[in-house]
């Protein structure tokens, strides 16, 4: 056998510093304590790109507002998490689920966008004394033009690994990414008129502008008060909207003019 010899041109280049792996929110480390008592339920009700990752982490952060989380998002992270748990059949997952990600005050909190609700429906899972948060976006078309853009990176916040390609202006994806946001607010409208409930409404501009007001006001609305000996270290989110962001806006909305479209 022939014994090859590592010569300079085909030499390995030495390696630079390894980028640490992004924190995932489902890790064990982010559970709480067991906890087995009496529980509040509370759903983060909204479409994509309407701020519901942002004010997760705002009310997990307090300590007192469980740690929601899309759990029964039926695409990802739903898997992911039965998969951390070990579990093979849905009762078993709400069960171990409940027991980790319930604050130790009881409250559980989940978020849902229109068809994780349609899951939970077929499936028959339902929590009983549920309060819901209903988040909406004022501006349509910067909701769009985000959506499109993270269906496209897969990154649904500054936590998911770096998008492997540049994004790319699309001007048919960004109007189904609109219908599709306007077809979850039409589900979610029926859905509270059917369940005669009057959901804790959230306006995403109004959230950015003031996180904490917010925070405050739900705590407030079920049953609690902030406590700083309670509040917990989670990973911050950072904004994702940039210059992309703003030329896709402009360019969509002259796009639309130009084929005199209603927007």
């Amino acid at each position: 056998m022939t014994q090859h010899r590592q010569g300079a041109a085909d030499a390995t280049p030495p390696l630079g510093p390894a980028r640490p792996p992004l924190p995932t929110m489902l890790e064990r480390r982010f559970d709480f304590p067991p906890f087995s008592g009496t529980r509040l339920f509370y759903m983060l009700a909204g479409t994509p790109r309407s701020g519901g990752n942002y004010l997760c982490h705002l009310l997990w952060r307090t300590g007192l507002m469980g740690a929601p989380m899309e759990y029964f998002n039926f695409h990802t992270l739903m898997l992911q998490m039965a998969v951390r748990l070990g579990v093979t059949s849905l009762a078993d997952y709400v069960q171990r689920l409940l027991r980790v990600r319930t604050s130790p005050n009881g409250v559980f909190g989940y978020k849902a966008h229109f068809d994780h609700l349609q899951f939970m429906t077929i499936a028959n899972l339902r929590f009983a004394n549920r309060a819901i948060v209903y988040l909406k976006r004022t501006d349509s078309v910067a909701q769009a033009v985000s959506y499109a853009k993270a269906l496209e990176t897969r990154q649904w916040s500054s936590l998911d690994p770096e998008a492997t390609q540049t994004p790319s202006y699309d001007f048919d994806k960004i109007r189904r990414a609109m219908q599709n946001v306007a077809w979850q607010q039409a589900g979610w409208k029926a859905w509270f008129q059917k369940e005669n409930t009057q959901p804790i409404e959230v306006i995403y501009e109004d959230l950015m502008a003031d996180p904490n007001r917010f925070v405050a006001s739900i705590l407030h609305r079920l049953g609690g008060t902030p406590d700083p000996v309670c509040r917990i270290e989670v990973p911050p989110l950072a904004r994702q909207s940039d210059g992309t962001n703003a030329e896709w806006i402009a360019r969509f909305r002259q796009d639309a003019a130009a084929r005199g479209l209603r927007i």
